[in-house]
């Protein structure tokens, strides 16, 4: 799991990096690498959803003895 949310923060920070590029500088290419990202990042996400759930069924709740 720390792996995966290294690998969402240098994502994330790869798409702001080039988001920026592309709103201030109107650099289009950038625009492309930073839609790039943010389909990288949406799986990531949900990779991270599904194993956040699995670490959260393995835990017992407070009610349970």
């Amino acid at each position: 799991m720390e792996e995966l949310l290294e690998s969402i923060q240098a994502h994330f920070l790869d798409f702001i990096k080039e988001a920026e590029k592309n709103t201030t500088k109107g650099n289009k290419a950038a625009g492309i690498r930073a839609r790039h990202f943010s389909m990288k990042l949406s799986r990531l996400m949900k990779i991270y959803r599904l194993e956040s759930v699995k670490a959260d069924n393995r835990i017992p709740s407070k009610n349970e003895k």
